[in-house]
């Protein structure tokens, strides 16, 4: 086995440690400010947005399971990648052609329909809409009825 020997970078490459220290802090910071937004339900509920995360990363109420709404304005970060369209309710926000089959799941506490189909800039996308009530579902369940096909 043969040893590496340690070569400098040359001074091009070399990066001052300060830099790399502001950087993280800077990081850290805008990190800290996006888990320590505040976000509100209409069920009543409100609390820190790092609360309101579900198995696939969504924003919901920790109580009634509907979409939550930020009390603060969005930190700079969530704005670039988030459309600020408060909770889903319709699958017509999310999808405007939909596919020949959906699924439904029940929960313990409600139910979640998935649909595939194409959004506004005719990419394939998956909605997964979650509601409390069986009355809730059936009006997604009718409105997926309602939009056009898929190819």
């Amino acid at each position: 086995m043969t040893r590496k020997k340690k070569v400098d970078p040359p001074e091009d490459d070399v990066v001052d440690q300060q830099e790399l220290e502001d950087a993280l802090e800077e990081l850290k910071a805008e990190f800290e400010s996006l888990m320590a937004a505040e976000v509100e339900c209409a069920c009543g509920w409100a609390g820190p947005v790092d609360e309101t995360h579900d198995g696939d990363g969504q924003m919901l109420c920790p109580e009634c399971y509907d979409g939550v709404t930020f009390i603060e304005e969005e930190p700079q970060m969530a704005k670039a990648k988030a459309k600020p369209t408060g909770p889903v309710k319709k699958l017509s926000d999310k999808l405007t052609k939909v596919n020949e089959s959906f699924t439904i799941n029940m929960y313990d506490n409600g139910y979640m329909i998935e649909v595939g189909g194409r959004n506004d800039d005719d990419d394939w996308k998956t909605a997964k809409i979650m509601v409390g009530t069986v009355e809730e579902l059936l009006e997604l369940v009718r409105e997926a009825t309602e939009i056009e096909r898929a190819d």
